[in-house]
């Protein structure tokens, strides 16, 4: 029974499929200026997240970029304060302090991943001058640092940098949730 369904199901997508190649509607026709304008020039469908396109980014770090970036496109682009008035209730105006503190925030952002990356570089150096003397930079002599009995200074760093990742990925979070209630107002 359920064999039939799906075959059936499948006979009738490929049917569809079929039909809808050989018969043309008519919004790819008559509208052919506004679908090659926005293919090939405004790319309006696209979202520039800037993370480097050589490494690799996961889900929650594209996320994270994406959701932030087409906030920045509409503030920077769309200029929503210079075309919609945000003061006639108590709604708008919280919405518009939400999206200048998240923009804000996200035009920092770079400084405090700067700033782990820096505690990251200080912790592995403190452990690099606790552990033995490394010559080569291979995986095996990183875990040879790693392992490596650590000292008071080491522990410190390592705490630092356990707590500012934490407090980032809270932060992250928190503005992520006040760009998503907001987002019904993101138009202009």
């Amino acid at each position: 029974m359920t064999n039939e369904i799906i075959t059936k199901k499948h006979k009738e997508t490929m049917l569809t499929k079929i039909i809808d190649k050989l018969s043309i509607p008519y919004y790819r026709i008559g509208n052919i200026k506004n679908n090659i304008r926005h293919r090939l020039f405004i790319k309006h469908f696209i979202v520039k997240t800037e993370l480097n396109r050589y490494h690799w980014h996961d889900t929650d770090e594209r996320m994270l970029y994406a959701n932030m970036q087409l906030l920045v496109e509409y503030i920077e682009k769309e200029r929503p304060f210079e075309i919609v008035e945000w003061g006639h209730d108590d709604e708008s105006k919280n919405v518009k302090n939400t999206m200048i503190k998240v923009y804000t925030w996200w035009i920092n952002y770079p400084q405090r991943k700067k700033e782990i990356d820096k505690l990251l570089t200080d912790w592995y150096n403190a452990r690099l001058a606790d552990g033995p003397n490394i010559i080569e930079n291979t995986t095996e002599d990183f875990i040879t640092v790693l392992n490596a009995p650590s000292s008071a200074k080491s522990d410190k760093l390592f705490k630092e940098l356990h707590d500012a990742e934490d407090n980032l990925a809270k932060e992250e979070q928190e503005m992520l949730i006040d760009l998503i209630k907001i987002r019904k107002f993101l138009w202009t």
